[in-house]
């Protein structure tokens, strides 16, 4: 059920929030790259948030573009995202 994968998306939130936080460090000139545990809650109740998934498939294309929505929303150029 999709309620029995809900730690899995959870726990790979976590993985993709720490290579973002360890792969996208901050500089003079791209300062805006500076992330906190917001943005990992941000993922996680626009996943909540949504109560029309019915199938496994569609929870998962739900979970890749809210983290599409909130970590690339803040990269400067097309070739950091």
């Amino acid at each position: 059920t999709l309620a029995s994968q809900r730690g899995a998306l959870v726990s790979a939130s976590i993985e993709i929030y720490r290579a973002v936080c360890s792969g996208l460090l901050p500089t003079p000139a791209k300062s805006h790259y500076t992330f906190n545990l917001r943005d990992l809650s941000k993922v996680i109740q626009g996943v909540e948030s949504s109560h029309t998934v019915g199938a496994f498939s569609e929870l998962i294309r739900l979970w890749a573009h809210e983290n599409l929505r909130i970590y690339s929303d803040r990269l400067s150029t097309t070739r950091t995202a």
